[in-house]
């Protein structure tokens, strides 16, 4: 095997080499970005009220969230759980609270409103 990389370096000119040595390295790095993106789960996320196909290697929904920007409070609706796994199909949906005004006997009085 050794005397046949040697006759095949010692006949082959350095241009070959390293077309072959690009070659090889580019395969390696496609194959190794297919595998990457293949790995991926599928989420479809529903934003407050739009929907949205998410490809994600996030673990939890509070991760998924974070990756899209999303700054979760306490008041908003968010189902299922930050804390439960993402899983291949979940489905995710996310409400931001909003501010209300209350007016009582005159007396105005403010609220966070939660959608769910």
């Amino acid at each position: 095997m050794i005397t046949y990389v040697k006759v095949l370096l010692q006949s082959a000119s350095k241009k070959k080499i390293a077309l072959a040595t690009g070659g090889f390295l580019a395969l390696c790095s496609m194959t190794g970005y297919a595998g990457y993106e293949w790995t991926k789960e599928t989420v479809t996320l529903y934003a407050n009220g739009e929907e949205q196909k998410v490809r994600t290697h996030a673990n939890t929904v509070a991760e998924l969230l974070k990756e899209q920007n999303i700054k979760l409070k306490q008041e908003d609706f968010i189902s299922p759980s930050p804390q439960a796994k993402i899983v291949d199909h979940l489905t995710v949906k996310w409400e931001a609270s909003k501010p209300i005004v209350l007016i009582v006997d005159g007396v105005e009085k403010k609220k966070v409103k939660n959608n769910g």
